[in-house]
This record gives structure tokens, sequence and C-alpha cells, in this order.
């Protein structure tokens, strides 16, 4: 009997639904890249999303917090303006970037590890990828006594 509604069931699912049929392609995954560095020399975290060509990112979505100073004293970051553009979704013109965004934070004092959550949201012609969080960790060290 099983095996009877198995056969019909498979009969009766539409062709895109076959079982014999491959699946379907899964979206491409978020393409930006974040990446973090220490500028020893200017006593900055370097954070770097790259941008691949044809894409943009919305600069009112990029938000870089402190998760944990790690015993350093952090300023704010320091986002550039972006390019005044139509929005590829079909919205009113928005500040976007359409090239690598670099973005500095300045450690005044201390050192550690800092914790960073970095969130963006960008997209390619109409597409937008969903918002995207992740965190990074970076060494850094800054002149001074550390904050008690």
């Amino acid at each position: 009997m099983l095996t009877l509604l198995l056969a019909l069931s498979a009969h009766a699912l539409p062709p895109y639904a076959a079982p014999d049929r491959p699946p379907a392609e899964v979206a491409v995954e978020d393409p930006f890249a974040w990446h973090t560095t220490y500028d020893a020399e200017h006593t900055r975290i370097v954070a770097t999303l790259t941008i691949p060509e044809g894409h943009t990112v919305y600069r009112d979505q990029v938000e870089i917090d402190v998760v944990d100073g790690g015993g350093a004293v952090l300023g704010k970051p320091d986002l550039p303006k972006g390019e005044v553009r139509p929005d590829p979704a079909g919205r009113a013109p928005r500040e976007l970037y359409a090239a690598d965004l670099v973005v500095f934070l300045p450690v005044k004092r201390g050192d550690g590890v800092v914790k960073l959550s970095l969130r963006h949201q960008g997209c390619k012609g109409g597409l937008c990828f969903a918002p995207v969080t992740q965190e990074r960790l970076v060494q850094v060290g800054a002149p001074g006594p550390a904050p008690r």
C-alpha cells in the first residue's frame, strides 16, 4: 500500500517538484567582506568593506559598534560620505558606496583585543541582499595608560 501511495504521489507532483529533477540554484551568499587591521602608526583600527564591482552598499545601513573595548578606549567610527545616487531598489536617491569602503576608528588609549560588530546591507542592481552583521576581533595598542 505504501509503495502505491509513493508511486501515485510522485506522479501527482508538478514537473518543477519532481524528485528526479536537480535542485534549483541557491542565491549567492553575501558577496561583501569586512577586513580589520590595527594601524599602529596612526593608532586606529582600519575596517574595510570590500564591495565587488557592480554592487553598492547603503551608507545608512553601515554600522560599526564596539562590543567590547578589551581595555582600550576608542573614538567614534569615521564613516566617509557616500555618493548620492538613485536607489537601485527604486526609491528616492540615497547615499551609497560603489567602491571599497574604508572606515577608521581612533584608539585613544589602552590596549587589548577589541571586539567589533560590523553591519551592512548591499545591492546589485535592484536586488538587495539581507542586512548582514559580522563580528571581528582586533588586537590594538595605544600610548597612554589603560582606563581603570
